[in-house]
């Protein structure tokens, strides 16, 4: 896929992501010279590697803006006019595309929150805490079997959701990703199910809302402060793991996951999801959205 095809506005306004983003995720994962391909088979010839950059391309057109595929959007792309897509060809070579590339995507990394400079400007948070953490909904529509209902639907929310857990380090990357949950599943169980396999170290912390009061290696704010001390605690720790939500609005801002819009199977919500979570922290790493200080070593 050649990128330089197609304006950087066009890109963005298309996909949602800058167009090194894309160019780096088609090199990387579906791209002729690709190190590795994983379940991508080889593309028999250039007309059809052409094909496969501009399924992908639609793919995340798809993600971003959940259009018809009745829309002339669809059916032809600007830089390459000869690729013409219909609705039949959504379903039979863009989507499974999209689910073979979750099965190798691999741009969220736990190993990042160890750098350097990641790090708060406070210096109370400087040596032991590396991530900030929380769950966001995605919302479906409510299914017909009561009891997969009763699992989905979350009064928070008042809708039927599943949750995706987000880890991100101070500057904004995600560092972990995993989902989906069901809805009415509390944060802090979730937490609790998947922190083992985080191997966190024995002095690693992390920072959480207080859905996660009680919850191992992660301090939340002082319920009920009224000590200068405690209240300045909670503002600082406020100000810094406000940080998630401005992440979190980032990846819930394709439309697909707006309450209401999508409509489809629980494999294509999920490649949404997933492949949403790895770009974004592609994005994130390429351009932070918060600075990092250092370089300090943590307290391994």
């Amino acid at each position: 896929m050649d990128m330089a095809k197609f304006a950087q506005s066009t890109v963005h306004a298309d996909t949602g992501y800058p167009a090194v983003v894309v160019q780096m995720i088609w090199d990387k994962y579906s791209g002729p010279d690709a190190s590795f391909r994983g379940q991508l088979p080889p593309a028999p010839t250039q007309s059809d590697e052409l094909c496969r950059a501009g399924h992908l391309y639609v793919l995340l057109i798809y993600i971003h803006k959940h259009h018809s595929p009745q829309d002339a959007h669809y059916y032809r792309l600007p830089a390459y006019p000869e690729i013409k897509i219909s609705k039949d060809t959504i379903y039979r070579k863009v989507l499974p595309l999209g689910r073979a590339l979750v099965g190798i995507i691999d741009e969220v990394d736990f190993n990042r929150r160890l750098d350097p400079f990641n790090h708060p400007a406070v210096s109370a948070f400087k040596y032991h805490y590396t991530t900030l953490w929380d769950t966001f909904p995605i919302y479906v529509p409510e299914p017909s079997d009561f009891a997969l209902a009763a699992l989905l639907y979350q009064p928070k929310y008042g809708a039927c959701c599943y949750k995706i857990q987000m880890g991100i380090s101070f500057t904004g990357e995600i560092v972990a990703f995993s989902g989906l949950y069901f809805g009415t599943v509390h944060d802090i169980a979730i937490w609790r199910a998947t922190s083992p396999s985080l191997a966190l170290f024995p002095w690693e912390l992390g920072m959480a809302d207080l859905a996660y009061v009680g919850a191992a290696g992660l301090v939340t704010k002082i319920k009920g402060a009224v000590a200068p001390a405690d209240i300045l605690f909670n503002n600082i720790h406020e100000h810094i793991r406000n940080r998630i939500e401005n992440v979190i609005s980032k990846v819930k801002a394709h439309r697909i996951f707006q309450p209401g819009v999508f409509r489809g199977t629980y494999e294509n919500i999920e490649m949404a999801t997933m492949i949403t979570g790895h770009l974004t922290a592609l994005e994130q790493r390429l351009y932070p959205r918060f600075p990092g200080y250092g370089p300090w070593q943590h307290a391994y």
